[in-house]
């Protein structure tokens, strides 16, 4: 996926959740043969007690069997994603 899409994406999930607080979470997971890692986009609500929950949420990256250096490079891009919002 290159940039642009990714801030499209990113546009997108903004537009339809116009009173959010946005977070970005990277989130590696195993199936029964393979692991996968998403680079999500949170819309993100606090309750009074401050507790956080997720209303919503939208993979904008997906890798598949991911190694080391890519799960890093999602949790930087992630990183660099909460600085510009």
């Amino acid at each position: 996926m290159n940039l642009e899409k990714l801030i499209e994406k990113i546009a997108a999930f903004k537009a339809s959740h116009p009173e959010g607080t946005f977070e970005f979470f990277v989130q590696p997971q195993r199936d029964l043969d393979d692991l996968y890692a998403e680079l999500l986009i949170l819309d993100v609500v606090t309750d009074a007690e401050g507790n956080a929950t997720a209303r919503a949420e939208e993979a904008l990256i997906t890798l598949e069997n991911p190694s080391n250096d890519e799960l890093a490079m999602l949790e930087d891009i992630a990183e660099s994603l909460k600085q510009y919002l």
